[in-house]
Parts: C-alpha cells; sequence; structure tokens
C-alpha cells in the first residue's frame, strides 16, 4: 500500500508534494544558516580588531583586577546578607534585653537619694556599660559573624571574648568619632 502525498495548490494552480516542500524549506533554511555563519564570522573579526585597536595588554591586565575586585565585593556582599539575616533576631532580642536593664537602672538612679554616693556610682557605672552594650548591638557591622554578648554556651571561651572585645573597641571609636554620642 503506498501513501498518497498531500498535493498543495499555489496561485498557479501548481501541485506541490511534499518533498517538494521540503526542498525549498531546506533551501531557504540552508541559505539562512550560511549567512548567519558569515555575518557572525564578520562580527567577531571586528571585535578582534577593535580588541587589538583600543585593549592593550595593561588595559586587560587592568579589566581583569577589575573584575576581581568586583567579584570579591559581590562576594562580601552576599556574606553580609547571609549574616544580617541569620543573626537577624538575636541582635533584636539582645538589644531588646539591653533597653529594658537600661530603663530599670534609669529608674533606680532616680529612686536612690542623693546623699548615697556609692550606689549611685555604681549604678551610672553600670548604666554607662549598659549604654555601651546596647552601641555593640545596634552598630555591629553586618557583613561579620555576630558574637553574642549574652551567649547560652561557650561564656568564657577566650577566642569569642577576645573578638568581641577587639570590636567592641571599634565601634566604640566609631561612635564616638561619628555619632559623638560620648
Amino acid at each position: 500500500m503506498v501513501k498518497e502525498q498531500k498535493s498543495y495548490k499555489t496561485k498557479k494552480n501548481q501541485k506541490l508534494t511534499n518533498e517538494i516542500i521540503m526542498e525549498k524549506l531546506n533551501y531557504s533554511f540552508s541559505r539562512d544558516a550560511e549567512w548567519f555563519k558569515k555575518t557572525m564570522i564578520k562580527i567577531q573579526s571586528v571585535k578582534d580588531e577593535l580588541d587589538k585597536k583600543f585593549y592593550t595588554p595593561e588595559k586587560k591586565a587592568q579589566k581583569f583586577d577589575f573584575l576581581k575586585k568586583l567579584k570579591s565585593k559581590l562576594n562580601d556582599y552576599k556574606d553580609a546578607m547571609k549574616f544580617s539575616e541569620k543573626y537577624r533576631k538575636i541582635r533584636f532580642f539582645e538589644r531588646r534585653k539591653f533597653e529594658r536593664m537600661l530603663t530599670k537602672v534609669k529608674k533606680e538612679i532616680l529612686a536612690t537619694k542623693e546623699e548615697d554616693l556609692e550606689t549611685l556610682n555604681s549604678l551610672k557605672e553600670k548604666k554607662t556599660k549598659i549604654e555601651s552594650d546596647i552601641n555593640y548591638v545596634k552598630y555591629y557591622p553586618k557583613s561579620y559573624k555576630y558574637y553574642s554578648l549574652l551567649p547560652n554556651h561557650d561564656k568564657d571561651n577566650p577566642e569569642t571574648l577576645k573578638k568581641v572585645a577587639k570590636m567592641r573597641k571599634k565601634i566604640e571609636f566609631y561612635v564616638n568619632t561619628i555619632y559623638n554620642l560620648s
């Protein structure tokens, strides 16, 4: 049993078979593919000529250095986003705790009599320490891992204590110079 080929009529009443249509399509496709290939070769040659004229090896090296720096900054930014999301709740809860402690100390200062200087001075010292803790939590850089001031475990780990002290000094310097809060 032989398949009958569908025939199509054109304006000139010519019968076109599937084979004839496929030949025409293949011809146009191959012609377009050759044209595309030739134009891509021309575009690439123009790009190469421009690179030779305007990009010296020094400029290429500068470009690669710039791209490396940009990539490292993007990685830092990704880290900052990751750390800011990760430690967001911890910082929020610590700040709230310290603010509550500050209000309690302020009430105690108002409640103490002026005659009792020792307790008044100790409460003022406590107040300044709590304020520095609040500044630590508020102004801790988001691009670094956050070290808690109220940890649940490893309270006496010397490495974390050193890192906290170092960051506390940086933050105090930052707050004192930029904001002039002290």
